[in-house]
């Protein structure tokens, strides 16, 4: 039988390897959540999160530098690199340009869009509409940083 051309890389032992789905479903949710967190103190008023953009995009940092392969506390899989995924990103994701570091800026789309939704349910919005919709978001960024969604109109294989 003939090789099909697909080498798998086993995952490293030690530290989270990005290309499994269970560290970036983690590593995405996890932000998720701070994210929420961090609004939601804000707009209570609690002391220390006046300043709730800082911290945002201070997390938005960090996950971003994780999945360009930044964070030592990670092991980055093969394509995740400015080149391969960060043209991914750039492409796919409103408000990345060629030239922005595309890591941090995809998280802090992320953010944008879940202060959003998480404001439209203050509103009124079913939070079963809003729930869905943050897992479509949240499934989609999982999908972009493993590699499984690269950019429309390209050939893969």
């Amino acid at each position: 039988m003939e090789a099909i051309g697909f080498e798998f890389t086993p995952a490293p032992e030690g530290k989270p390897y990005l290309g499994e789905m269970d560290v970036v479903g983690s590593l995405v949710n996890n932000f998720a959540d701070r994210v929420l967190a961090i609004e939601s103190a804000f707009r209570a008023g609690k002391p220390g999160f006046e300043d709730a953009q800082v911290k945002i995009e201070a997390l938005a940092q960090e996950n971003g530098d994780a999945i360009m392969g930044r964070n030592p506390a990670y092991t980055a899989a093969p394509w995740q690199t400015d080149e391969r995924l960060g043209k991914v990103l750039r492409l796919t994701t409103p408000g990345i340009h060629c030239g922005d570091d595309s890591g941090p800026k995809f998280f802090e789309y992320l953010a944008l869009e879940l202060v959003k939704l998480n404001r439209a349910m203050e509103r009124g919005t079913a939070p079963e509409e809003i729930g869905s919709r943050v897992r479509v978001l949240l499934d989609d960024a999982i999908a972009k940083i493993l590699g499984l969604k690269g950019i429309p109109g390209e050939e893969h294989g």
